[in-house]
């Protein structure tokens, strides 16, 4: 269901649930969970991947596919907004939790893929 696998979802499994800087986590690690919805800024993206490209305007955007290209970028986050975009990063929550996320990905696999911003 949605509720189960919406936007913000980490690559891999922290042992707690991380605030700032978690540890790197290997990119063979299967487990994606959901960690919650939170606020982006336009002017200093929560999740900026590093300064490495994010998957922007997928037409066919789902959980997986942004979950499988921050993996592959070696970033443990993956953070889903306005049912296109993917971000990825190390870190996530910079601007603490928010609310809303509740559009549904265009890839149609049941999830939710954030909202404007909001990852």
């Amino acid at each position: 269901s949605p509720s189960d696998n919406p936007s913000s979802v980490p690559s891999a499994s922290p042992s707690k649930s991380p605030t700032t800087s978690p540890s790197k986590i290997p990119t063979s690690a299967p487990t994606t969970f959901y960690i919650g919805c939170y606020v982006d800024v336009q002017a200093s993206r929560a999740m900026p991947g590093g300064g490495s490209p994010a998957l922007l305007g997928s037409t066919g955007m789902t959980v997986e596919i942004c979950r499988t290209h921050c993996r592959n970028a070696g970033f443990p986050y993956a953070g889903l907004q306005v049912r296109t975009e993917c971000w990825c990063d190390n870190t996530f929550g910079a601007y603490g939790p928010g609310s809303g996320c509740q559009l549904g990905c265009v890839g149609g696999d049941n999830n939710y893929c954030g909202s404007d911003w909001r990852l």
